[in-house]
């Protein structure tokens, strides 16, 4: 009898030592995963873009008008919100078409180039073809290469380009876009050509038609969220041994 009494405590003492060591390790395991989350939540994303757009673009200057030309532009992005909104910087009439060529021959061409700033923003859909809003602002620069040599010919302004397109994500890192753009300038003013245009020079404007082919790289946060279900997992295997 008394055997058999020593011999039932030994087997509890057995069953129940255990435990803390297991109750340890859940802690462990679930610290392990909770650092791991964490580390996980920080990883931020990233997305780079660059490329070149080429099109047509249609000016006017004053009361001049000009002859559709081929407009090229290239620009790089940031993706301040991934897949959402991207910013960066874009550089108009580079490497070609600034060229500007008047619908009158007594009037003087005129190379127009722009640098500035453009924010892009994606609807919230998850497909590859993707509608977008762009909005930018830059300095335009005006300059008459037929006088060169005359003072006062380069005359500045700020142009606001305000368009929407259709990005298009192609396979691998490939992005296509179409994009349509109106750009006003404002505080542009060359009085030294007054009646050369039939008026007065002040103000312009273009519409942009733009085909684009750029490169895209980007960067998820590393197993963001992937290591939840095994500390869950953890837990529940030493909830199931726990004696009841």
């Amino acid at each position: 009898m008394k055997a058999a009494f020593i011999s039932r405590v030994a087997a509890v003492i057995g069953a129940v030592a255990p435990m803390p060591a297991l109750g340890a390790a859940s802690a462990a395991s679930t610290s392990s995963a909770s650092s791991t989350a964490s580390t996980a939540s920080t990883s931020s994303d990233w997305t780079f873009e660059g490329g070149l757009q080429v099109g047509v673009v249609d000016r006017r200057l004053g009361t001049a008008t000009f002859r559709p030309t081929m407009n090229a532009q290239p620009y790089a992005e940031w993706a301040v919100w991934p897949k959402r909104i991207s910013v960066g910087a874009y550089f108009n009439g580079y490497p070609a078409g600034n060229r500007a060529f008047p619908d009158r021959l007594d009037a003087p061409e005129v190379d127009i180039t722009a640098i500035g700033l453009r924010a892009r923003a994606f609807a919230p859909i998850d497909a590859r073809l993707v509608p977008y809003a762009v909005v930018g602002v830059g300095r335009l620069v005006a300059d008459f290469p037929q006088y060169r040599d005359a003072p006062k010919t380069t005359k500045y302004g700020a142009e606001l380009p305000l368009g929407v397109g259709l990005r298009f994500a192609a396979e691998g890192p490939f992005v296509m876009s179409l994009e349509a753009a109106y750009r006003p300038v404002i505080g542009y003013s060359n009085d030294a050509f007054d009646g050369a245009f039939g008026g007065q020079v002040r103000g312009t404007h273009a519409w942009t038609l733009h085909f684009g082919l750029a490169l895209r790289f980007e960067r998820l946060g590393r197993d963001r969220g992937a290591r939840a279900s095994p500390a869950a997992h953890v837990r529940s295997k030493v909830e199931s041994r726990r004696p009841r």
